[in-house]
């Protein structure tokens, strides 16, 4: 349901606001942790706990009035459905207080085609197919090392409610980081933090072999900045992935990377079963620093897509820089009030 609201979340707005849509709905999660230690604390009972934390998701059901959540546009224009995309655009206009032409109308230049067929022609890029095997590294590695920490916050020391609350605090602060994509670079970015979390991982792995128990501390604290990266990794991983592949893959390929994500957190908590004494908490930390390396130098592969225009088809992603002729275009007329034929519709 996540990558759901997130494919859609991204796809609602423009190329300027999507890193700030993205962010909020990244907090909105962090808020939702911040409330099950809360209810943890108080609800020992792991069975009352689930049941508190399970009939909330009653709520969603009202989604399907599309009066609640609309349909994204992009998505329905990308299936020719222009009658549903233009109410969803006028209704918006109306909100917004920004009129629309009387003469807008939306352009379909491409012929629907089904589900399996798009696969079909994802599979069949070989740019897509590489740039989807790059990602989906990128999020299981990424899980492996997040749910690894999150997890395990536990085996590091300290009170687990009270670490736990510190790991929620430094992945707030984590996704934050997602808000400065635009300056440094969507991909630079996500590269920056990903070494970033390996660094702090190997700097922890000495205080864990040689220094004494006092020192746990610091163990504590290293392994709270390697997770606040991870945590920054994560958020812009998904604002990533969603702007390299194209509006009829998308939610596809973003459910797709999470199985590899879900792997990857399946895995990592095993890894502190592996050994014992003080290689049990410093064997995991090597483990996600070598992997975080590996897929890190395999990111230099993937384009840059600070402010790049969302790809609507598999063809247009195959375009580096993704602003050819748009699914979605204005079409001119003589009235006065209509938008200028070279300006996009900007969804």
């Amino acid at each position: 349901m996540h990558i759901i609201f997130y494919a859609q979340g991204i796809e609602l707005v423009g190329a300027s606001k999507r890193i700030i849509a993205g962010t909020v709905i990244l907090l909105v999660y962090c808020a939702g942790e911040f409330i099950l230690v809360i209810l943890a604390y108080f609800l020992r009972d792991w069975r009352w706990l689930q049941l508190t934390v399970a009939v909330p998701m009653i709520i969603p059901l009202i989604y399907w009035w599309p009066r609640i959540l609309p349909d994204s546009v992009r998505w329905l224009v990308s299936r020719g459905r222009m009658d549903e995309a233009m109410t969803i655009i006028q209704r918006a206009a109306r909100i917004n207080n920004r009129p629309l032409p009387k003469t807008l109308k939306l352009k379909f230049k491409e012929e629907e085609i089904s589900n399996i067929q798009i696969i079909k022609q994802l599979i069949s890029s070989r740019k897509l197919l590489i740039y989807w095997t790059i990602v989906s590294s990128n999020w299981f590695v990424i899980a492996f090392t997040y749910y690894g920490i999150k997890l395990n916050i536990g085996e590091l020391g300290g009170d687990l409610y009270v670490s736990f609350t510190l790991v929620t605090v430094a992945e707030t602060l984590g996704y934050l980081f997602v808000s400065a994509m635009d300056l440094v670079g969507h991909k630079r970015l996500l590269m920056i933090v990903m070494v970033s979390t390996c660094v702090a991982f190997v700097i922890s792995i000495f205080p864990i072999l040689y220094a004494e128990k006092s020192l746990e501390w610091m163990i504590v604290l290293l392994a709270l900045i390697g997770k606040l990266f991870i945590s920054a990794a994560f958020g812009m991983i998904f604002v990533y992935t969603g702007e390299i592949f194209p509006t009829v893959v998308r939610s596809f390929t973003l459910g797709s990377c999470t199985i590899f994500a879900r792997i990857g957190g399946i895995c990592s908590p095993y890894l502190y079963e592996l050994t014992d004494g003080k290689m049990k908490k410093a064997l995991p930390l090597i483990l996600y620093s070598v992997t975080i390396i590996i897929v890190t130098l395999l990111t230099i592969f993937l384009p840059e897509t600070n402010r790049r225009i969302l790809p609507d088809h598999i063809k247009e992603s195959e375009t580096e820089a993704c602003t050819i002729d748009r699914a979605m275009k204005v079409i001119p007329s003589n009235d006065p009030d209509s938008i200028d034929s070279e300006e996009s519709l900007n969804l």
